[in-house]
């Protein structure tokens, strides 16, 4: 597969000091908390500029190219379906309610739609945060959620993902202890179903990825290679 980093439209370069200012702006709300439109919009621009893509003007490139308008909203699966592209996993025949490797990763956002529709608006920004991380996917428009199209590196990040939280639960993966938001750790858990679909458990997934390592500055990377 060619993985070709390309984008539409020229790309402009942010300010050093707006992008280190923009990156503490991520405000991600409690689970017992609501989430007013003004937590909504905070988490969307705040996150998203946090991928550690200052390089590229990730939130420029987003106003110029129309990804925070509800124009062309992304692909999502729906959990009550997930044959239809769904990363819904299968619920384990005994889970573990103390264990994180149980259930599915959490909508931190608590967005009603199941997945923080301002943070991925459309399909090019879920790919953005994707190559931030180490994983090459093109920077396109093309969904990374139809069950016809599965990405291979969709599946690596899934399968990475459930590695590290059956780390966590083995003590054989240790999150550092000395971190800014701390409530943050507990958002890692769930497991995903491989299917090198993006659907909504990935994302939440991947917003969890993004914003410990906004917040709390932990390497995606680093937890990865540990397992």
């Amino acid at each position: 597969m060619d993985n070709t980093t390309t984008t539409t439209g020229p790309v402009e370069v942010l300010d050093a000091n707006e992008a280190a200012e923009t990156l503490t702006d991520a405000n991600y709300p409690d689970e017992s908390e609501g989430l007013s439109p003004g937590a909504k919009v905070g988490i969307g621009l705040g996150a998203t500029a946090a991928l550690g893509l200052a390089g590229f003007g990730l939130y420029k490139l987003g106003q110029r190219n129309g990804w925070w308008t509800p124009v062309s909203p992304i692909v999502i699966d729906d959990e009550t379906t997930p044959s239809d592209g769904g990363s819904t996993p299968k619920a384990p025949s005994k889970p573990k309610a103390s264990g994180r490797a149980s259930g599915k990763p959490p909508n931190i956002s608590l967005d009603p739609a199941g997945y923080n529709t301002i943070l991925w608006p459309r399909s090019a920004p879920v790919r953005m945060a994707m190559l931030s991380q180490g994983y090459k996917v093109e920077v396109n428009e093309d969904a990374l959620s139809s069950k016809d199209n599965p990405h291979p590196q969709v599946t690596r990040f899934q399968r990475d993902w459930n590695d590290v939280i059956r780390g966590l639960d083995k003590k054989q993966v240790r999150l550092p202890s000395d971190v800014k938001k701390s409530s943050l750790l507990r958002h890692y858990r769930g497991i995903l179903q491989v299917d090198g679909i993006a659907g909504k458990n990935t994302l939440n997934a991947l917003e969890v990825v993004l914003s410990n390592y906004t917040d709390n500055a932990i390497r995606w990377s680093s937890l990865t290679e540990q397992t």
